[in-house]
């Protein structure tokens, strides 16, 4: 008797409905909270994607920095990976 009143796919969802095909009522009911659903679902597909894509662009955006920095840094010495110049001891080899 309960199988033939509650809806129980939805119950598998954890969700519990009388079953919509009851009444007229309850189709309309029905018919609205599936549009509802695939319209929610819609807008969430949406927001994913547009959050993937700001998050892409801030990863790009962090590696072009990467990039100009390490550019700028190459281009000034500040990277550069030699050890102390000879010129800080006067140009001069050291005597024993």
């Amino acid at each position: 008797m309960i199988e033939a009143a509650i809806d129980m796919e939805a119950v598998a969802k954890h969700e519990y409905f009388v079953k919509s095909s009851f009444d007229e009522q309850l189709m309309d009911c029905k018919q609205n909270m599936d549009h509802a659903e695939q319209s929610i679902e819609g807008h969430y597909a949406d927001t994913l994607r547009a959050l993937k894509m700001k998050e892409m662009e801030r990863e790009q955006a962090e590696q072009d920095q990467i990039a100009t920095a390490s550019a700028l840094g190459t281009a000034t010495g500040i990277c550069s990976s030699s050890g102390p110049s000879s010129a800080g001891r006067g140009g001069r080899t050291p005597t024993t």
